[in-house]
C-alpha cells in the first residue's frame, strides 16, 4: 500500500490467472506456468469534479460507464482525448499540465 495522507491511497495485489482466464484471453498458460495480474486499487480523497484522464474521468460525479461488460475484453472509448505525441508530452486534448520546454 502507498498512501499520501489526505490525497490518495493505492493498493496492489497479485491475482493468479486462472485456467478459464487463460482460455478466454488466449494467454496460453500451461500447468508449469505461474502468471498473475496486478490488481491495482486507487482511492483519491480530494479530487475536483472536473477531473479528466482515462482513470480520472471515472471519478467524476457525471461519469457514465460506456463499457460493454459482457464482452470478453471490454475497451474504454475516447482515446482521441488522451492521445499525445510522446509519453512525457502535454499535448493531449485535456492536458492540464504544461511542462518546461525541452532544453536542446
Amino acid at each position: 500500500m502507498v498512501e499520501l495522507r489526505g490525497i490518495f491511497t493505492i493498493t496492489a495485489n497479485a491475482v493468479p490467472i486462472t485456467k478459464e482466464e487463460s482460455e478466454t484471453h488466449n494467454y496460453g498458460v500451461t500447468p508449469d506456468d505461474s502468471l498473475a495480474h496486478i490488481d491495482l486499487s486507487f482511492k483519491f480523497h480530494s479530487l475536483s469534479e472536473d477531473v479528466h484522464g482515462v482513470l480520472g474521468q471515472t471519478y467524476r460525479p457525471d461519469y457514465v460507464n460506456k463499457l460493454d461488460v459482457r464482452k470478453k475484453m471490454p475497451l474504454m472509448t475516447g482515446a482521441a482525448s488522451y492521445s499525445s505525441s510522446s509519453i512525457f508530452a502535454t499535448d493531449c486534448a485535456v492536458a492540464r499540465f504544461h511542462g518546461k520546454p525541452e532544453i536542446a
